[in-house]
């Protein structure tokens, strides 16, 4: 996929193409909102994701991660984050940070410690404010 010619995407469906890496370049899909990549074969995510600052549904269900990127709590529109059913360990503490985050799917990973404590504790702080 050459991202270049893609700015203007809003939606982008990649599932279930055996993919095992993105472009670096990905971060010029300057306009995406929805982002399918489930079904894949994917490790990681390029670092350029995190220019995606208009992001709000990122499915990255059924592929092999063991960890997600450290800030994704970046992506600051994101509403819908589907992670389930890789080979996740541990969350991100960004997570936090996804102040419009209204769907977390983690169903089916290995996570032996949610770190759920801080979620809840800035979830807490913010509808006592």
């Amino acid at each position: 996929v050459c991202c270049r010619h893609l700015g203007y995407v809003k939606e982008l469906d990649l599932g279930a193409n055996e993919i095992v890496r993105l472009p670096g370049e990905f971060g010029r899909l300057a306009c995406l909102e929805r982002l399918n990549l489930e079904r894949n074969r994917l490790q990681e995510l390029p670092e350029s994701i995190l220019d995606v600052k208009t992001l709000k549904v990122l499915k990255l269900n059924k592929n092999n991660f063991k960890s997600v990127h450290r800030h994704i709590g970046r992506l600051l529109m994101l509403e819908h984050l589907d992670l389930s059913n890789n080979i996740l360990d541990i969350l991100p503490q960004t997570l936090p940070s996804l102040k419009n985050l209204r769907y977390l799917d983690v169903s089916g990973n290995g996570l032996a410690h949610l770190g759920i404590q801080p979620i809840l504790q800035e979830h807490e702080d913010r509808v006592r404010a």
